[in-house]
């Protein structure tokens, strides 16, 4: 998986790493996946549903993601 960070740390942070992890697992997990092969040992992702980002993933990004202030 190529990832592409740009929140300003120096290094990224090992929940961020893992939750990435967790991601490319759940998509290995999910035939109906739509992919678009640029070369037989890449591929990028065109979409996928919010499944990939279960509640594992999603606890262990959420101290990063941005809250909407009201």
């Amino acid at each position: 998986m190529e990832l592409t960070y740009t929140a300003g740390f120096a290094q990224i942070p090992d929940p961020i790493k893992f939750a990435c992890a967790q991601i490319v697992r759940n998509a290995q997990a999910n035939p109906a996946l739509n992919v678009k092969t640029g070369v037989l040992n890449q591929m990028r992702l065109e979409y996928f549903s919010d499944t990939l980002l279960d509640t594992t993933v999603q606890t262990m990004l959420a101290p990063f993601a941005a809250q909407k202030v009201a």
